[in-house]
């Protein structure tokens, strides 16, 4: 069974779905998180992010039957993005991060225009790795996999 998830941009109504990712005990060791965010935090990150829409980082909102579960984002540097996503644990092992990171490449080379996507992980987070692999990267070197046009 395929589940449908979609991508949209993420506004800061957003704050209370997308705190309860970023802000899981087991979603916190996967990313670079100083502490522990808030609901403002998120709230005035997402606002931030609103008003910037020709900052580098593409961000967008993962959503499962009309609810935020995750974000995937691009940090666009000339040509090239790199990939990062995090998905709510009540989510992983569905296919849900897969699919996210093939609609994320589309647009990376459909809308952005981008020739080369990029992703980093460590072999500590096999799942990740499994991941970006499905979605099509191939292995460059001991930490990075990328996808080009």
């Amino acid at each position: 069974m395929t589940i449908d998830v979609a991508l949209r941009e993420p506004t800061p109504a957003d704050a209370e779905q997308f705190h309860a990712f970023a802000a899981h005990p087991l979603v916190l060791p996967t990313v670079d998180a100083a502490q522990v965010p808030s609901v403002e935090d998120v709230r005035t990150f997402l606002t931030q992010l609103a008003a910037q829409p020709n900052s580098p980082r593409k961000e967008r909102a993962i959503v499962v039957g009309g609810v935020v579960v995750g974000s995937i984002g691009l940090t666009i540097e000339g040509s090239e993005g790199e990939l990062g996503y995090v998905v709510h644990p009540d989510h992983w092992g569905r296919g849900v991060a897969t699919q996210a990171a093939m609609l994320m490449v589309h647009h990376g080379f459909a809308e952005l225009g981008l020739t080369r996507i990029y992703a980093k992980f460590s072999r500590e987070n096999p799942a990740s790795v499994r991941v970006i692999q499905k979605a099509g990267f191939h292995q460059v070197d001991e930490t990075t996999w990328e996808i080009t046009r």
